[in-house]
């Protein structure tokens, strides 16, 4: 990681608006950003990049943000990246979905601006002091 920086940031979306949002507030934020637009490229990128944290969507093209997560979780050398799920879906059962895949925490769509970026930095401190940064 660069030193200059807080942090690197993995955001799986495929609606590019939300993208550029998420972008814009994460970067004035001191972040680098990486964007991947579906499940596959954000699993790519997850491996090869090894970010801080992953900002990932739930309903995703080619994999979903569940499989994407279970997967990143399973696997001994990536289990420790924190991963904060995002959801249009308030569903009970997708909150649970997505925790049993091993997210570090789930928040629905819309989401206050001030709540995600206070779970970012935490996540990011979390995943330091597991060892993933």
């Amino acid at each position: 990681m660069n030193d200059c920086r807080k942090g690197r940031i993995l955001i799986v979306e495929d609606e590019d608006a939300l993208i550029r949002i998420l972008d814009f507030m994460l970067r004035s934020r001191g972040y680098e950003v990486l964007p991947a637009r579906d499940g596959a490229e954000g699993l790519r990128l997850a491996t090869t990049e090894r970010p801080d944290l992953i900002v990932l969507d739930v309903m995703l093209p080619l994999m979903d943000g569940i499989e994407v997560c279970r997967r990143l979780k399973a696997d001994p050398e990536y289990h420790e990246i924190p991963i904060l799920l995002l959801t249009a879906k308030a569903q009970a059962e997708d909150r649970r979905r997505g925790m049993e895949a091993g997210a570090d925490l789930l928040l629905t769509k819309p989401y206050d601006r001030s709540v995600l970026l206070e779970s970012v930095d935490r996540l990011i401190e979390t995943g330091r002091q597991r060892g993933a940064a």
